[in-house]
């Protein structure tokens, strides 16, 4: 068993996470790469499925496109906040357009 186990981790090598801030999902979207920006729309559309119906309500009809496009308009309209981890900043633009109502609360 131990074999096995020591076989594995020499296959399978050293998991890395990548951070990924504001500013690097920017320099994707921006990039004229396209394998670049469909890392960053696969990156966005992961955020908002993580969320939805959560935090996020998005309706069945919006568009990936559309997601990126109001991210890419976040991410350039507030360079102070683009140090911030991605996810949170996809959240924060996203959940200015979709977020869920809150439970309880009644819309006036």
């Amino acid at each position: 068993m131990k074999k096995v186990l020591v076989g594995l981790m020499l296959v399978c090598g050293v998991a890395q996470a990548e951070y990924t801030n504001g500013n690097a999902l920017l320099d994707r979207m921006s990039s004229s790469d396209a394998v670049e920006k469909m890392y960053a729309l696969g990156y966005i559309v992961g955020v908002a499925d993580t969320h939805e119906n959560v935090n996020l309500c998005v309706q069945n009809t919006v568009t990936k496109g559309q997601l990126y496009d109001v991210v890419h308009q976040f991410l350039r309209s507030k360079p102070q906040l683009r140090d911030l981890p991605a996810d949170v900043l996809v959240l924060l633009a996203l959940g200015e357009h979709w977020r869920c109502p809150q439970k309880g609360k009644k819309k006036s």
